[in-house]
């Protein structure tokens, strides 16, 4: 699968806001991804997402992470405090979810696509 270009969207993501990317590894991001075995249609959808020209995953990563880090100064506390193991978690659940969601809606679009034309 795309692995090392979707660690890459991660890594510049959230690089653009914090010095963060060093928490999770790509083999951390890897990981995580082929556990989740994706089907043919998925990884699929997966490149398209990759290949998007509006970069949308890409976008939504940076304003993702600058919610979570807001979130963590209100509660008074900061990326540098917060135990690794808790903060990679959430940095890399927060990369899944935004995936998750993009497969959803670029199957949605193409389906829709499908049925509005005939």
């Amino acid at each position: 699968m795309h692995t090392k270009r979707l660690y890459k969207i991660y890594s510049s993501s959230l690089s653009e806001i914090s010095d963060l990317n060093s928490i999770v590894t790509e083999s951390d991001l890897t990981q995580t991804i082929e556990s989740k075995k994706y089907d043919i249609q998925d990884q699929a959808l997966i490149e398209a997402i990759i290949n998007d020209k509006e970069k949308q995953l890409e976008e939504s990563l940076r304003e993702d992470y600058e919610k979570f880090l807001k979130d963590l100064t209100k509660k008074n506390e900061s990326a540098t405090s917060t135990d690794p193991l808790v903060l990679k978690e959430k940095l890399i659940s927060i990369f899944i979810t935004n995936l998750e969601y993009y497969i959803d809606y670029f199957y949605n679009s193409l389906i829709n696509k499908h049925f509005s034309s005939g």
